[in-house]
């Protein structure tokens, strides 16, 4: 996503996580006083008792789950679980990765005016191979209702008609394109209504 000119992408997951390529360190608790056991938490028998951790379970109180200390593992050679309570695994993380460089030229659409189903736009900062399309979804080159894309001159001003008649007061973008297709800049509209 940062080599097609986005500058930065957030990822968000559903929870936390623990990863150690390593391999996380072992917990032991006997097989004998589980009923059944994952990486990060192990069901109790009734009348099991260990020194580790224990929480209820949610939807049956009687049901005891240990819970390994830290970020040991009840399974050995894990290097990535998840489902303990450990500060990762219960933290919702959110990773922001930035681009380093520039993401292109600093374009923008300064003017967008309509008369009529003639669209008058200035753009700010444009260069060549950039093109300007009004289109009712951003991304889709698809639903452009102008009989195709112009590209942006030296002054940065132009103008696009809307030839279908049936869009004037529907909801549009104005996107400004850069070389490579992809949507540098857009601004909302409504056809034949000034912004």
């Amino acid at each position: 996503m940062l080599e097609a000119g986005w500058a930065e992408v957030r990822v968000v997951t559903d929870h936390g996580w623990l990863l150690l390529p390593a391999g996380l360190p072992k917990a032991d608790l006997p097989e004998h006083l589980m009923e059944e056991r994952k990486g990060r938490c192990a069901r109790l028998k009734e009348t099991a008792t260990t020194t580790q951790q224990t929480v209820p379970w949610r939807w049956d109180k009687d049901v005891r789950i240990a819970v390994p200390p830290g970020i040991c593992c009840y399974t050995a050679g894990e290097e990535y679980e998840h489902g303990g309570l450990s500060p990762q695994e219960c933290i919702t993380p959110v990773l922001v990765v930035r681009s380093a460089a520039p993401t292109g030229p600093a374009a923008s659409l300064a003017q967008v005016r309509w008369t009529g189903l003639r669209c008058r736009i200035q753009v700010a900062g444009g260069s060549d191979g950039m093109k300007v399309d009004v289109r009712t979804k951003p991304a889709d080159a698809s639903t452009s209702i102008t009989a195709s894309p112009k590209s942006v001159n030296a002054g940065a001003q132009l103008s696009l008609v809307v030839p279908d008649d049936t869009h004037l007061g529907g909801s549009a973008a104005v996107v400004l394109l850069g070389a490579d297709g992809n949507v540098l800049a857009q601004q909302a509209t409504i056809v034949g209504e000034d912004s």
